[in-house]
């Protein structure tokens, strides 16, 4: 498996939790008081903008949107 195949792969499983997180409503804080969902949306921004990702001919719409929604429901927290 190629790098740019994982970061892929690791997007997908990022994205299915975030989404996961987003339906489910979830409160839950790190021990340091941050929102885990908002780790994992920080996470997965890292991943976007590496080269390897960004530069893909991947569509990362999905991704994207994946993202969107996770931010959006935080803002509601």
């Amino acid at each position: 498996m190629s790098l740019k195949e994982q970061y892929i792969q690791d997007l997908t499983e990022s994205c299915k939790y975030l989404d996961a997180q987003v339906a489910a409503k979830a409160t839950e804080k790190t021990p340091y008081g941050i929102w885990k969902i908002q780790e994992a949306v920080d996470g997965v921004k890292f991943q976007l903008g590496l080269d390897e990702v960004k530069n893909s001919s991947e569509d990362l719409s999905a991704f994207n949107t994946s993202v969107s929604n996770a931010e959006t429901y935080i803002a509601t927290l």
